[in-house]
């Protein structure tokens, strides 16, 4: 019996240290998307708060669609599409017209590298 408490323990030790691992990695994400952003889309002290919480919550859903769908690529990409897009609508519903405008070419910009990276490799 006390081994079996022990490994539940031990087990349950190891998975809330992983959690923790990713929220924090997920938290350094989000903390360093929301400084590029503030740099780039001049963003101020609220918008920057903002955008740092709004990319917090969408990298944590990614994370579990991509655990949920983790069977079905094409299911978890329609999920992660439409996470993305809700992210998008948030973001331009806190910018400015002139900010979201240098936000979306930024972005477009991004998926058009990495587009050219995953193709070129």
């Amino acid at each position: 019996m006390k081994k079996l408490i022990t490994s539940a323990f031990f087990a349950f030790a190891v998975l809330t240290a992983s959690a923790s691992n990713d929220l924090s990695e997920i938290n350094s994400q989000a903390s360093d998307i929301a400084r590029r952003m503030a740099n780039q889309v001049e963003l101020n002290e609220m918008e920057y708060i903002q955008v740092k919480k709004y990319t917090t919550e969408k990298l944590i859903r990614v994370a579990q669609i991509k655990d949920m769908y983790s069977n079905d690529r094409d299911m978890m990409n329609k999920k992660i599409m439409e996470e993305e897009s809700a992210y998008t609508h948030r973001i331009q519903n806190l910018l400015t017209a002139k900010q979201f405008e240098t936000y979306a070419a930024l972005y477009n910009s991004f998926k058009t590298n990495l587009t050219i990276i995953a193709i070129s490799e």
